[in-house]
């Protein structure tokens, strides 16, 4: 029993090593397009097998309020306020929701619930299995950073036609969110030293 569920841990970790490989090649959900469509069904999926390792008592309640009050948040963006009021104000459809798009948000809903559930996961996973996860991290970066020193020693624009859109940091859309995800592993570079 004990080693099939460390069996299941180690497939578990693997498969979210490959999410953040994946994540970080496909530019994460920055641009709605397939790559990230793909990149939440996979993240379900996995999370569907995880779930029977799942422990609350490892996550800890006080996680699960802040994530639950989060959730809560962005899915009251959903809720049509302005519906009886629209005639008052001469709001148009598409004004009675808090937000601009009703589909973008509900995208960035599931695209939060997704990074809970990967944060759960990992919070369940055995120590060694959490920090086997690390390696996988690694690849990420070392993929990135020859990408982002390539386009930036040459100068040329990379990814027409593959990514849906030019590559300006790593494989990245802009410069912003590669210089974000080598801030991001500043702590796990300390934490491995």
């Amino acid at each position: 029993r004990r080693m099939q569920s460390d069996l299941r841990m180690r497939m578990i970790k693997i498969g979210l090593g490959l999410l953040v490989v994946t994540a970080a090649i496909l530019g994460g959900d920055t641009v709605s397009n397939f790559n990230g469509d793909i990149l939440i069904i996979a993240t379900l999926l996995l999370f569907a097998f995880a779930l029977s390792i799942v422990e609350i008592s490892r996550i800890g309640y006080v996680t699960l309020v802040f994530a639950g009050v989060a959730t809560i948040h962005i899915a009251l963006q959903l809720v049509p306020f302005g519906y009886l009021s629209m005639a008052d104000f001469g709001l148009k459809p598409e004004g009675m929701f808090l937000t601009g798009s009703f589909i973008e948000t509900f995208r960035a809903l599931i695209s939060f619930i997704v990074v809970l559930f990967v944060f759960f996961t990992t919070l369940s996973l055995g120590y060694s299995h959490a920090r086997g996860l690390l390696s996988f991290l690694y690849v990420a970066l070392y993929c990135n950073l020859v990408i982002g020193l390539f386009q930036f020693s040459s100068g040329l624009p990379i990814g027409q036609g593959v990514f849906g859109y030019t590559l300006a940091g790593g494989f990245f859309i802009n410069q912003n969110h590669f210089s974000t995800f080598l801030a991001m592993l500043v702590p796990f570079l300390i934490f491995s030293a």
